[in-house]
């Protein structure tokens, strides 16, 4: 401000048409006026005397030297003494200084540090732009962006430009990458390609995908790098048998294992501490999950989900009625048609079940005679022809009931009803 009062950029700005933009520019300096920029102008002699030469045509000139000598006037342009507080500032920044004089790099370190810091990471994006680095625009971007959002084309075109150099002698380990708020958030390791380089870059990655079974494997997730890791899949048995004996506590809060016999009876993960869900892979029985449940792992989880659930169901809810109260939610998808939600009540376990996942809507259901037998008759033990006393009751969901005929839908009650011998509730 005070240089453009010293030296004006163009003639226009002083012509007498530009009163209002000195007003505007007095008004700024008695805001935020300081002594060093009151010594520069108190130097300029035009302020002072209106024979000396100036920039500024007559009117201007007038009008701005009265409101800046009235400013300068009454203005202490001494230097305030630095209170204690601001000299340990200044000592700090000085030690600072001395040992970083890369200010990008200690940017970065905050950001490893801290992953789920945002502050961070928009300090620095600002930073990147005011060294033209494309990643600045990047992250801005995607830390505007809203949850759920989709990426604009500008985004998309920058990360396709540039995330194999952002990511260079790691990404060709990778099966799968994806950026959030800038950087690595979730990736999947291609184990042909052997181990990755475990440096810095890694710190963000919060999901982690992989077949993870040998011990060389499982030892890459003993790293200290993944700071923000919270979900890792997949693990055999054994894996999960070695990761739950790491080094250290692991912050891990979800794990994909593929479920197989046999399965240790004392398994347990004391060095997962906050680990909550289980998704369970591969084709898993009723009697599989049961050895499961009876397990000391499944004492720390709340909710189970299965991909490809087999067997039983009367046997997954018995199971399930049998295992620690804490285990609060267990979801099945049950072939291409249906998926299960099993919830505890005070009458025992209710299920929710979804008709439609293959494409299939209430209606066509009902066509496919054999269906419903097929999927419900898994309610009834198949030994003893009833069905489980830990059933309460069955809802039956779908998105797509609007449009079904009011006699589909009674005859898709009936039939229900006669197989579970249970309340039957269509939502």
């Amino acid at each position: 401000m005070v240089a453009l009062i010293e030296q004006p950029p163009a003639a226009a700005w002083v012509n007498p048409s530009a009163v209002a933009i000195w007003d505007a520019v007095a008004d700024v300096l008695a805001r935020h006026l300081d002594p060093r920029s009151a010594r520069r102008l108190r130097a300029l002699p035009w302020l002072f005397d209106r024979a000396s030469a100036s920039p500024f045509t007559a009117r201007p000139r007038l009008r701005a030297s009265l409101r800046l000598r009235e400013l300068l006037e009454g203005f202490d342009d001494r230097e305030p003494p630095l209170t204690d507080v601001d000299r340990a500032g200044c000592a700090e920044l000085r030690a600072r200084l001395a040992t970083s004089p890369d200010r990008g790099s200690d940017l970065l370190d905050a950001i490893h540090a801290h992953p789920d810091d945002r502050a961070a990471r928009a300090v620095y994006a600002d930073w990147l732009i005011e060294q033209g680095d494309p990643r600045g625009e990047f992250i801005a971007l995607q830390l505007a962006r809203a949850v759920g959002d989709r990426p604009s084309p500008r985004e998309v075109s920058l990360l396709r430009a540039h995330d194999k150099v952002w990511l260079a002698g790691l990404v060709r380990h990778l099966r799968a990458r994806t950026f959030e708020n800038g950087f690595l958030v979730e990736c999947a390791f291609d184990a042909r390609l052997g181990a990755p380089p475990l440096d810095d870059r890694l710190a963000t990655v919060e999901r982690l995908g992989g077949w993870f079974d040998a011990p060389a494997a499982v030892d890459v997730l003993f790293d200290p790098v993944w700071r923000a890791l919270r979900q890792v899949g997949t693990l055999s048995i054994a894996g999960l048998e070695r990761l739950a004996a790491a080094p250290r506590p692991l912050p891990l809060e979800r794990l994909t294992v593929h479920l197989e016999s046999p399965i240790p009876p004392d398994l347990d993960a004391p060095t997962l501490p906050t680990l909550r869900t289980l998704r369970l892979s591969g084709n898993v029985s009723d009697a599989l999950a049961r050895a499961l449940f009876a397990t000391p792992l499944i004492a720390r989880i709340r909710d189970v989900h299965a991909e490809w659930a087999v067997g039983s169901l009367a046997g997954w809810v018995d199971a399930f009625a049998a295992a620690p109260t804490a285990l609060g939610a267990l979801e099945l998808r049950w072939n291409q048609f249906w998926e299960f939600s099993l919830a505890r009540r005070a009458g025992g376990v209710v299920v929710d079940a979804r008709v439609g996942h293959g494409g299939y809507d209430p209606a066509t259901a009902v066509r496919y005679g054999t269906m419903i037998p097929e999927v419900f008759g898994w309610l009834t033990d198949p030994a003893a022809g009833v069905v489980t006393a830990a059933l309460a009751t069955v809802r039956l969901h779908d998105t797509r009931w609007n449009g079904t005929s009011p006699s589909s839908i009674a005859t898709l009650r009936d039939s229900l009803a006669r197989l579970t011998a249970h309340p039957v509730d269509l939502a």
